[in-house]
């Protein structure tokens, strides 16, 4: 067996490369969400991986995956492996740009439409041994919950507290073909992905995934030789970036 071959036998739907082909599947995306929100009569009416939103004057962000239902009803999901961050203001920012691609200029704010931030991660990051976290804005005085059409969830694949969510999380962490009938959707395109004809396609995948995270990775070097106040023509040397790049990074600092 090959190196990607064997790369592709070990990833599962909870890795980067994996959940953006598993994205493109409508009924992937569906099955997804009917279980995160416990609505199995939820319908996905449009389904896009790594949806960009582009801001001129402050950070863009990439979205895993943005779909919507038929009600209008926008749903994120993100899924993020790494604890490297501040998970909580990441999904802040990300919801309120999400939020500003969902209503046209001169459209009124009754029109925005309700949006889900689904974050899901490796560990519990709240460490509170729950499968699944619900946000809500609540009256500090009264205890009422206030619904203003904003949702954050967070599910992590660790800790299996014996519900349907925890086991249909099994899956996502798991490297082999599973046969869940509860969850067929999952099963059924991690099988055509690992074994069947879009197998082809996932090589694809992992040989461009390699080539994006040795670039991320050279990006991440710069950047920390940037904060040394390292020369860009030693930074140059020992990234391979152009002097534009580099000028670019610095720019972002």
């Amino acid at each position: 067996m090959g190196k990607i071959e064997n790369t592709i036998q070990k990833l599962r739907p909870i890795d980067d490369s994996f959940i953006r082909k598993l994205g493109e599947d409508k009924g992937f995306c569906e099955e997804l969400l009917q279980v995160v929100l416990e609505i199995p009569e939820l319908r996905v009416l449009e389904n896009m991986v790594q949806k960009d939103i582009h801001n001129v004057d402050t950070r863009s962000v990439t979205v895993d995956l943005l779909c919507t239902a038929e009600n209008s009803t926008r749903f994120s999901v993100e899924v993020q492996k790494a604890d490297n961050d501040n998970h909580l203001k990441r999904v802040r920012y990300n919801g309120s740009c999400v939020q500003i691609l969902s209503l046209e200029k001169g459209t009124h704010f009754e029109k925005l439409p309700d949006v889900y931030m689904i974050y899901i991660t490796e560990t519990d990051i709240f460490k509170r041994g729950k499968t699944i976290y619900h946000f809500e804005h609540t009256l500090r005085e009264t205890g009422e919950v206030i619904e203003n059409g904003y949702h954050e969830i967070y599910v992590n694949a660790e800790i299996n507290d014996g519900t349907e969510l925890a086991e249909y999380m099994g899956i996502f962490k798991n490297p082999n073909v599973v046969d869940n009938k509860k969850f067929p959707n999952i099963c059924n395109t991690v099988r055509y992905y690992k074994e069947g004809k879009g197998r082809s396609k996932m090589c694809t995948v992992v040989e461009e995934y390699a080539k994006e995270y040795a670039k991320e990775k050279t990006i991440e070097t710069a950047r920390s030789l940037i904060e040394s106040q390292v020369s860009d023509d030693i930074i140059h040397r020992a990234t391979g970036l152009s002097f534009e790049e580099i000028d670019k990074l610095r720019n972002e600092q």
